[in-house]
């Protein structure tokens, strides 16, 4: 079996897939609204140096898994699969070229 690992967001991916999704969940009211908002909020206090990387990405993590309570895995697991369908073009062309 072989593994290949890579840095989606920015390499693969033009922009950040979990917040993309993290949005698009919030509008169609997959996810609680207000999640967006206080990740948003995390991320500026990140960009702005009042709180470090590790501790921004940590509460990120919490507050999107709090939206997530509710959900089962199975459920999570299609919709982030139709969400990378449906924004298969924001993946870069050469990224077909990696693809069995």
């Amino acid at each position: 079996m072989k593994l290949a690992v890579f840095d989606i967001d920015g390499v693969l991916y033009d922009g950040h897939t979990i917040f993309d999704i993290i949005q698009k969940q919030e509008k169609e009211g997959f996810i609680q609204k207000g999640t967006w908002k206080v990740i948003e909020g995390l991320l500026a206090a990140y960009k702005s140096g009042n709180i470090s990387y590790e501790v921004a990405a940590n509460k990120m993590l919490d507050c999107y898994v709090a939206s997530l309570k509710s959900k089962s895995y199975r459920e999570v697991k299609d919709y982030i699969l139709k969400h990378i369908i449906s924004d298969s073009h924001k993946f870069y062309p050469y990224f077909e070229k990696v693809l069995p």
